[in-house]
């Protein structure tokens, strides 16, 4: 069961602190500045609601797609090239493997 609760808990984080920080960041008025943020806020503060919600549930998706990937590398259902290996991930010193990605893609499932 820890792998339940270790799997929503990286969801709710990626979703409530990381995703939320990228929507804040990226709708906040455009300064004028050269670094990768400050240009995707000039990009984004010229779309309209719709076109900014697809850009916001790309990034959403991204995020998702790369934490399902790092989860089924640990739970052993996804093979890296050259890193396909078995990994061990320890949480109170109990061994967590196996479920970590399906828990975590049921969760972003059911927020969606």
């Amino acid at each position: 069961m820890q792998d339940k609760i270790i799997s929503e808990a990286i969801y709710d984080e990626l979703m409530n602190s990381v995703f939320q920080y990228y929507v804040e960041t990226l709708n906040k008025k455009s300064e004028k500045s050269s670094d990768l943020y400050g240009r995707m806020r000039a990009l984004i503060n010229n779309l309209d609601n719709e076109q900014k919600d697809i850009i916001f549930k790309f990034i959403r998706n991204t995020i998702i797609d790369t934490a399902s990937t790092i989860l089924g590398t640990i739970d052993g259902t996804t093979f890296l090239k050259n890193a396909d290996g078995i990994y061990i991930l320890k949480y109170e010193n109990q061994e967590i493997q196996g479920c970590l990605q399906d828990y975590f893609l049921a969760k972003a499932e059911d927020d969606n």
